[in-house]
C-alpha cells in the first residue's frame, strides 16, 4: 500500500471524519508523508510503517483500501490480500492500480524511444512491475484472499513524470528498468540518452509538468489498456471526489473487489498462522552446484567465472535489479561481509542495498569492525536469531553469497525462496549452495524459469515447507 501522502493534491485532503492510515515500507516516504500532513493535514490521517504480507491488521474498521502501485511488488499476493480482507469491514472495499504495457506505438514508448535499445521489454512474471496485469490472476488471488465482487477494467489517464523535461528525464533514467539495463553502459552514453529523453519530452510539457497521455502518440485515447493510465488514475480521481464517492466513482474504471459480508471476512482470523518474512537465497551456481567467488575474489581456483567463460548478456540479470527493489533487509555472512562492505558502499549498481538494514551472522564478528558507510547493520549470532529475525515485522530479506551459512539455513528449513541463475559450466572444485548433510527430502516448487540464448538459466523455487 501506500502512505497518505498519495490522498493529498495541492493543499487538499481527501479525509472526511473516521480514520485514515497509510502503509508503507519505505521509511523516506513515511517521513515525506509526515512532513506534508504537518501544518496543514487533518489529525484523522496517520501513516505507519509495515508489510502488509506479514503485518496482522487490528480488528476489522476500515470501509476502503486503496493502493496504486504498491501491490505490484508482493512477494505473496495471497497472504497480503488477505491481511488486508481481514482489515476491512464486512463489505468493505478493495481498489488498487497498476500499470499495463502500453505497447509500441504509445506515447511514453515514442518519449523514451531512446532508450529502447537497452531496456527489454518487461515479461508478465509472477511478480516485480508484471505481477498483476493478467485479470485471470488478479481474480485468483483476490478470490483465494477471501474477496467477492472482484471487478478488472481497464482505465487511462495522462501520467505526470516530473515538472519539466529535465526532471522528467531524471526521474526516467532512475527508475528501475534504465538504472539496471545501463549500469554497464559508458557514462557518455547514458548522458547521451538522457539528452534525446529529455528533448523528447519537451512536447509533453504543460502547466502541470510533462503528462504523458495514453494511446498511441498524437491520437485519442484507445478503448486498450495502458500503462500510463493504470499508473496516472489516481492523480486525477483523488483530486476532486467526495469521500463517501471514492469507490463508487471509480468501479468501472479499476481492480475493485469486496469483503464478504456477514461474518465471514473474520472467519479465518483466530486460526490463521502468523506471518513469517520471506528469506531469498540469490546465487550465481554452475551446473555442478559451486557458487564459491563468482566475481573474480583473489585466492580461488575458479576465481571471475561468471564472466570470464560465459557471454554478457543484460536480460539474463534482470533478476537481479529486481531483487534490490522487492528486498527490505539483506543478511550474509561474516566471509561476505567483510568481501562486499569495502565495496558495495560506493557502487552505484547496488545503491539500494546500501539504504537497507543489514545483518551479519557470525559468532567471531565485532561492532567494531562494522563499516560506518553501508547504514544500519545488526550482528546476529546463530540461527535461532535468524528465525526470530524472520517473525520480525518487514517484507522479504534477501541472502547474498554466505555458501556456509546457506548450507545451514537450507538444513534448518529456514529458506523460503531460491533465485539461482545457472551457468552452463562444470566447475569441479569449489564451495556448493547445498551441504551433504543427510537430511529428509525437501521439495521445491518452480515459480519462474527462463533460458537465455548464452546458456544461463534463471530458476526460482519456492521452498514447499
Amino acid at each position: 500500500m501506500h502512505t497518505v501522502s498519495r490522498l493529498r493534491h495541492g493543499n487538499e485532503w481527501q479525509a472526511y471524519g473516521g480514520q485514515a492510515v497509510g502503509i508503507d515500507l519505505s521509511a523516506p516516504v513515511l517521513e515525506r508523508a509526515h512532513w506534508d500532513a504537518v501544518g496543514d493535514g487533518p489529525a484523522n490521517v496517520t501513516s505507519q510503517r509495515g508489510d502488509a504480507q506479514v503485518r496482522p491488521f487490528p480488528a476489522p474498521g476500515f470501509d476502503v483500501i486503496l493502493s496504486r502501485g504498491g501491490v505490484m511488488f508482493l512477494a505473496d499476493h495471497i497472504a497480503a490480500f488477505t491481511h488486508l480482507r481481514n482489515a476491512l469491514v464486512p463489505g468493505g472495499r478493495l481498489a488498487i492500480l497498476g500499470p499495463q504495457s502500453g505497447g509500441p506505438d504509445s506515447a511514453y514508448a515514442r518519449a523514451t524511444a531512446a532508450l529502447s535499445p537497452y531496456v527489454r521489454e518487461p515479461s508478465p512474471a509472477a511478480r516485480g512491475m508484471g505481477s498483476l496485469l493478467d485479470p485471470a490472476r488478479i481474480r485468483h488471488v483476490l478470490s483465494a484472499a477471501g474477496f467477492t465482487d472482484i471487478d478488472v477494467t481497464p482505465a487511462e489517464a495522462p501520467m505526470t513524470f516530473g515538472a519539466n523535461a529535465p526532471d522528467a528525464a531524471d526521474f526516467i533514467m532512475a527508475t528501475g528498468p534504465p538504472r539496471h539495463n545501463l549500469r554497464h553502459a559508458e557514462p557518455a552514453a547514458v548522458a547521451r540518452i538522457r539528452a534525446e529523453v529529455r528533448e523528447a519530452l519537451t512536447e509533453f510539457g504543460t502547466a502541470d509538468g510533462v503528462r504523458i497521455p495514453p494511446g498511441p502518440s498524437g491520437s485519442s485515447p484507445r478503448p486498450e489498456p495502458s500503462a500510463l493510465g493504470i499508473a496516472g488514475m489516481t492523480d486525477e480521481f483523488l483530486r476532486h471526489p467526495q469521500s463517501e464517492h471514492m469507490v463508487g466513482a471509480l468501479r468501472p474504471r479499476m481492480r475493485s473487489a469486496r469483503a464478504p459480508t456477514g461474518t465471514a471476512a473474520n472467519r479465518t482470523r483466530d486460526t490463521e498462522e502468523p506471518q513469517m518474512r520471506t528469506l531469498i537465497s540469490t546465487a550465481f551456481i554452475s551446473l555442478d552446484g559451486v557458487v564459491e567467488a563468482p566475481g573474480g575474489e583473489s585466492g580461488y581456483r575458479n576465481a571471475g567465472w561468471t564472466f570470464k567463460e560465459t557471454e554478457f548478456l543484460p536480460e539474463a540479470f534482470e533478476i537481479k535489479g529486481r531483487e534490490q527493489q522487492e528486498a527490505t533487509a539483506m543478511l550474509m555472512g561474516r566471509t561476505s561481509y567483510e568481501a562486499f562492505s569495502p565495496v558495495w558502499p560506493d557502487m552505484e549498481d547496488f545503491a539500494d542495498y546500501k539504504l537497507m538494514p543489514k545483518y551479519v551472522v557470525s559468532t567471531t564478528l565485532t561492532e567494531e569492525e562494522l563499516v560506518s558507510n553501508w547504514g544500519e547493520t545488526t550482528i546476529l549470532r546463530s540461527l535461532d536469531d535468524v528465525a526470530a529475525l524472520k517473525e520480525t515485522e518487514g517484507g522479504p530479506i534477501i541472502l547474498h553469497g554466505s555458501a556456509s551459512l546457506n548450507q545451514a539455513l537450507s538444513d534448518a528449513g529456514l529458506i523460503d525462496r531460491y533465485h539461482l541463475l545457472v551457468f552452463p559450466l562444470l566447475l569441479g572444485a569449489g564451495k556448493r549452495l547445498f551441504s551433504t548433510t543427510d537430511k529428509d527430502t525437501q521439495k521445491l516448487k518452480l515459480v519462474e524459469h527462463e533460458a537465455y540464448a548464452n546458456g544461463l538459466q534463471k530458476n526460482v523455487f519456492d521452498v514447499v515447507h
